[in-house]
């Protein structure tokens, strides 16, 4: 379980909708033709896999891409976001992927070829068959099957409403294993579900029993009441009434004790499972893409630290280059001196001084940096800024105090909606006469309010999105993470109830200083400036441009920064 993923290279991911929706899936480096899997291509090529998306493969210079048709499907973990699973469900998920890795067999096909990636997972309308990408190379993008698929049962489990442990340990001692035994997971799987379903039913039967007793209950004691009212004084008429809500706060007594053993269990799962995601997290793969290299940046970053300081290695290789210098002219110029050993012992220390020139470079220029930063800061420009402002505010409370037209005071002038007097909800607007006092002779920060005109113009320069719907418009502000946008009333960012809008429909999300949108397999599509986008493909947006949802009559989403 502490063998890291070995991924040979990155990959791109693109979408386009040229002969109906595709993935399209190359290499960071190119795929060419000699790695791929002649035989496998044919395979594929004739047989269509029910268990694998449909691959065709274009050539183009040389460089290999693979194109798969995902009509039909949608990209799992957009699926999974917004839905709750049962245990059943969560079995039967693990056990798509278990036949499609069986299947390869079947078709001489490798299992290892298979890519068990959220990022290119499928899974049809009917949520039960999930559609594998199968990549035809030589050598296998990755040898820890087993671990990928370890980790999708445990990022899944969290997603289980009622987790049976008994079951969901069976599945991750199996998946432990040094290498993935398909064939027994399949059947674990099976037996798992059957187990599954008949725990269903006999819970469904005792709900029922209860039931019937409580109804039967309930019939006895009405009967009772009916009777001791035709018999018995008017005082014992509710005798009835009474023993039934004894019975009700009796079984409302069993149902919480039951909850509370309930909660108990899932409380140690939950710690269980914490356990195990924090023993695989140094295992977890990086997730694909688009157009990013996967590289591990903690071995980088140790290394660079290596190079950049100043250690006693550096200056044993110093002392080393010094004396190969010494020597060099020791032994070649002293005994034997001409031309020829003189341009000889020259181009030697010309040699060794810039190799060491070249290892010495940056550590010292780190060491200067370094000494610099040591050298205490001056905040004498900044203390004449703060008594410049706090005497500039002082004389202008002196002026309107003593009558000064308010002119003189240079204000910017407010767009006609504040003039005329108009509320504001965002800020209240304060005038200088009503401020505190500045004595000139302090040397604290200048603290100014902001007019209503600027304070409105610094909330619009947040980045947000403006919807417009029927003339009503609305502020959307935006955040650093992943912001999601659907009908979903959990799982999203932003709830849009208007027609045709899908559980999750588009998604947008922040990268190296862009916003970057995609439609997320919605059902309706997205327009981006009046031109459909294709689903899952991701598109840069700038300031002005506009997202309409689901139809020409949707709701429109104007990016303002």
């Amino acid at each position: 379980m502490a063998a890291k993923l070995i991924v040979m290279r990155s990959i791109h991911i693109d979408f386009t909708n040229y002969n109906g929706h595709q993935m399209t899936i190359s290499g960071k480096e190119p795929f060419h033709r000699h790695e791929l899997h002649e035989l496998e291509l044919n395979m594929l090529s004739d047989n269509t896999i029910h268990t694998l998306l449909s691959m065709s493969w274009l050539e183009v210079d040389d460089r290999i891409s693979f194109n798969y048709e995902i009509n039909g499907y949608r990209l799992i973990t957009h699926v999974l976001r917004t839905e709750q699973l049962t245990m059943k469900q969560y079995y039967s998920l693990l056990l798509s992927i278990a036949d499609g890795l069986a299947t390869c067999y079947d078709y001489m096909l490798r299992p290892q070829c298979c890519m068990l990636d959220e990022q290119v997972m499928y899974i049809d309308d009917t949520k039960e068959r999930i559609g594998l990408a199968y990549l035809p190379l030589r050598q296998p993008l990755s040898d820890q099957l087993g671990q990928s698929l370890l980790l999708l049962a445990v990022r899944w489990s969290s997603l289980v409403a009622d987790l049976d442990t008994a079951g969901y340990h069976r599945i991750l001692q199996l998946l432990s294993a040094a290498e993935l035994p398909i064939h027994p997971l399949r059947q674990l799987l099976l037996d798992l579900i059957h187990e599954q379903t008949q725990t269903s039913v006999k819970q469904s039967l005792h709900d029922r029993k209860v039931n019937e007793k409580l109804a039967s209950a309930m019939d006895q004691e009405s009967f009772r009441a009916v009777h001791s009212s035709q018999h018995v004084p008017s005082s014992r008429t509710n005798h009835g009434e009474e023993a039934h809500k004894k019975r009700k706060l009796q079984l409302a007594e069993e149902n919480e004790a039951q909850h509370q053993d309930q909660q108990e269990v899932q409380n140690q799962l939950l710690s269980k499972q914490h356990r195990v995601r924090t023993i695989l997290e140094s295992s977890e793969p990086p997730a694909f893409k688009h157009i990013e290299e996967l590289e591990d940046d903690e071995l980088e970053l140790e290394e660079e630290d290596d190079a950049a300081s100043l250690t006693w290695k550096h200056a044993a290789v110093a002392v080393l280059i010094v004396a190969a210098i010494g020597l060099s002219w020791f032994t070649l110029y002293a005994e034997k001196r001409s031309l020829d050993q003189l341009l000889l012992c020259s181009g030697i220390t010309i040699g060794l001084l810039a190799l060491l020139g070249l290892l010495l470079f940056k550590p010292i220029k780190t060491w200067m940096d370094t000494r610099g930063l040591d050298e205490p800061i001056s905040f004498e420009l900044m203390t004449e800024h703060a008594v410049h402002a706090s005497s500039r505010l002082q004389s202008l409370q002196t002026a309107v105090e003593e009558g000064v037209p308010k002119q003189v005071m240079a204000q910017p002038a407010a767009p006609s909606s504040v003039s005329e007097g108009k509320p504001h909800s965002a800020l209240h607007v304060g005038t200088a006469a009503n401020q505190p006092k500045v004595t000139p002779k302090s040397h604290s920060l200048a603290t100014v309010q902001l007019d209503e005109f600027h304070a409105t113009v610094m909330l619009n320069q947040q980045p947000m999105l403006v919807r417009t719907l029927h003339g009503k418009q609305e502020n959307i502000m935006l955040g650093d993470a992943p912001f999601l946008i659907g009908r979903a009333e959990e799982g999203v960012h932003y709830q849009e109830e208007a027609k045709g809008v899908s559980r999750v429909h588009l998604e947008l999300e922040w990268r190296q200083g862009r916003l970057e949108v995609k439609d997320v397999g919605s059902r309706n599509g997205t327009y981006l400036n009046g031109q459909l986008m294709v689903a899952y493909k991701v598109y840069s947006l700038q300031a002005g441009d506009k997202l309409q949802l689901a139809s020409q009559e949707g709701p429109v989403y104007e990016f303002v920064s």
